[in-house]
């Protein structure tokens, strides 16, 4: 059998990439008045200040190495005359003089090499930081995946966060360096390189500072012919991260479902995906080869071309004995300097492409979280589901205040507000739940027009967002009243949205509308069928979102065992990706063990027994009665031995035109024991 890669050419003959790009697509365009908007916030913050120190350090360095650039040009003049006039007095001594220009040189780019770093990591930091602060703040991370408004932010934040901080350094000092080596060695040049004089007919024509004007065209001609050919690489560039990153999270993918695939055996499918994806990024990396062989067939032979062409121009003053050989040799370190200087853009390409297209991509992000932070903003019933904080009792908006205050609010730091007598119930008023449809649900947030730039065009339709996306209504409006104390059983068939009443309870389902209200400083608790279990301790993992060393290890040993997790009590100290080393059942006897240990007023639960058999199940729903008497319990479940830990229901009928209809009341009481 042959392999993939041995029965097809090197690279399929497929489209241009590069070729279906529009113009107007960002992806391919210099969105430099964006760009400047993603890096302007660091150097007005409060850590921009010493930032700006830094950045005032290196320029200053900078400029030294500037220095001493024009200083060895003077000093090639003097050392080629010597050669040329056989002075051995004069030669050894601009030999000793080389050796003071070299140590200065090695001591200042030493410098600013180590202070250039210094300020990349803390651009770094800071853009690190913030990113992570608004993507984490409102659950813009789950809504962004719900929306799949952008693809990859882990790639975003990790890689592209440091090569927009540490290429947009190096770019502009590059930038600042050649312009103030233009404005050092302009001069010289223009003084050294003399007049040329020409007859155009009987017309005399002298060009002053000619070699100026020769470095000028040469420069622009270089620099128009870069660009013309190395454009479509911001594109292509673009769509290679993408490609990457989507191979990198399909890989992270299977080792986290590593024992699913190895028991359905679908080694197979997998390989087949994994080349598949992978082959999207050998497709594309041919044509950035093409590309990149273009452009580097022009820089290449526009900088060896650089070496030659000015000694060419200068030959004819030369060998008519007006230049000596190191005033030729000055002319060519000064025509070398002010090209370098003037073809900044030839030389940088292939980084300005790189950091252009890292820029894109944050700068796609950053609109992603911007128009779920306006959805959750806007939602006011009508138009996706308001949730609130003690609203009917003089509370606040919960738009008002991150959602994911929640968690704060369920660990054990939090005031336990929730066991003083009169606390309100948790309500939902005109709810009316929904999902995408999928009839119109797009799979990314790009297509090949482009990638959205603004909230607004987020908004067109163009994202799959809330208020952009069509969506398909689950049920028809209803109301629900839950007092602590109280336990709810909502029931119904498979896919009628029952976990999207979890997620709408929660805060953090987008789709639908109506109002959910949440008694202020309330204990909520949510444990879903598979709860989170971050790497770690296992002390960690049980106490999560709290500190484990905010709880005595007597009460988290009690606490598992009496959860019938005896065999882990001497592991809390072990450190693992527990997700993975404990069975589903241990799993979620784990969650049993944390929602005791928090002691929640209100514990909402979605399948969270499916993995336990029915005694273990029983025991479990027995400590919560025992332990938690006057918490709110709302069960999803479809197990009929769910119900006798329950006096009420809320069930899903049968649909009627499509949307299912919710009754609620009260079960017969059955015993518990």
């Amino acid at each position: 059998m042959t392999s993939p890669a041995s029965s097809s050419p090197p690279f399929p003959s497929l489209p241009d990439p590069a070729a279906r790009v529009s113009r107007h697509d960002a992806r391919s365009r210099l969105r430099l008045r964006d760009t400047w908007g993603l890096l302007k916030p660091y150097w007005v913050s409060r850590d921009g200040r010493a930032g700006l120190a830094l950045l005032a350090l290196v320029v200053a360095l900078n400029l030294a190495l500037v220095g001493v650039n024009v200083w060895l040009t003077n000093w090639n003049r003097v050392f080629y005359n010597a050669l040329e006039a056989h002075d051995f007095p004069a030669f050894r001594q601009q030999l000793l003089a080389f050796c003071a220009i070299a140590a200065v040189f090695i001591v200042v780019s030493v410098f600013k090499q180590y202070y250039t770093m210094m300020l990349q990591m803390r651009w770094r930091t800071w853009l690190t930081t913030d990113f992570l602060t608004r993507w984490l703040d409102g659950q813009a991370y789950y809504r962004i995946e719900q929306a799949h408004a952008t693809d990859n932010p882990d790639q975003r934040i990790a890689d592209d966060l440091r090569t927009l901080a540490s290429d947009s350094l190096t770019l502009s000092l590059g930038l600042l360096n050649s312009v103030v080596t233009l404005a050092s060695f302009i001069t010289i040049l223009w003084s050294v390189s003399g007049a040329l004089t020409f007859h155009l007919g009987a017309t005399p024509i002298t060009v002053p500072g000619y070699m100026v004007w020769f470095a000028v065209l040469y420069a622009v001609a270089g620099s128009w012919l870069t660009h013309k050919v190395g454009k479509p690489l911001i594109g292509l560039s673009f769509q290679q991260e993408q490609r990457e990153a989507d191979f990198r999270y399909a890989l992270m993918r299977l080792r986290e479902n590593a024992e699913g695939v190895a028991l359905y055996h679908g080694e197979a499918t997998e390989r087949a995906s994994l080349l598949t994806r992978f082959g999207s990024i050998r497709d594309n990396w041919g044509w950035l080869m093409r590309y990149s062989r273009r452009l580097v067939l022009v820089s290449a032979g526009y900088g060896q071309i650089a070496i030659v062409f000015p000694l060419i121009v200068a030959a004819p003053r030369y060998f008519a004995r007006e230049l000596t050989l190191g005033g030729l040799m000055q002319i060519s370190s000064a025509f070398g300097q002010v090209q370098g200087a003037l073809s900044w853009l030839v030389d940088s390409y292939a980084s300005l492409v790189s950091w252009q297209a890292a820029s894109n991509r944050v700068l796609d992000f950053q609109a992603a979280i911007l128009a779920t932070d306006n959805d959750r903003a806007h939602a006011d019933g009508e138009h996706g589901i308001r949730v609130t904080q003690g609203k009917a009792n003089g509370g606040i908006e919960g738009n008002d205040r991150s959602v994911g205050d929640a968690s704060r609010r369920a660990s054990p730091e939090a005031p336990d507000r929730g066991a003083a007598a009169g606390l309100p119930a948790m309500t939902a008023d005109g709810l009316v739940l929904a999902v995408p449809d999928t009839r119109f649900a797009r799979s990314n947030v790009t297509d090949d027009a482009g990638s959205f730039e603004t909230t607004a065009q987020a908004r067109s339709g163009r994202v799959a967002v809330p208020g952009a996306q069509p969506i398909r209504e689950l049920t028809s409006p209803f109301s629900l009243t839950i007092e602590r104390g109280q336990r709810w059983l909502v029931t119904g068939p498979s896919g009628s949205g029952k976990s999207v009443f979890f997620r709408a309870m929660a805060g953090i389902w987008p789709y639908g509308r109506g109002t959910v209200d949440r008694p202020e400083n309330a204990r909520v608790l949510f444990l879903p069928q598979k709860s989170y279990l971050p790497a770690g301790t296992l002390a960690d993992a049980l106490c999560y979102p709290s500190r484990s060393d905010a709880r005595a290890e007597t009460a988290l040993r009690e606490v598992l065992r009496a959860c019938r997790l005896d065999g882990l009590i001497e592991r809390l100290r072990d450190v693992a990706n527990w997700s993975t080393t404990l069975s589903p059942g241990e799993q979620q006897r784990l969650a049993f063990a944390r929602a005791l240990l928090q002691a929640p007023d209100y514990l909402f639960l979605d399948e969270a027994t499916s993995a336990l058999d029915e005694d273990t199940e029983a025991a479990m729903y027995g400590l919560i009665r025992e332990r938690l008497p006057n918490a709110a319990l709302i069960s999803i479940a479809h197990r009929s031995t769910v119900a006798r830990w329950h006096d009420r229901y809320l069930r899903y009928d049968a649909r009627r035109g499509g949307e299912a209809s919710v009754r609620t009341g009260e079960l017969p009481a059955c015993p518990a024991g």
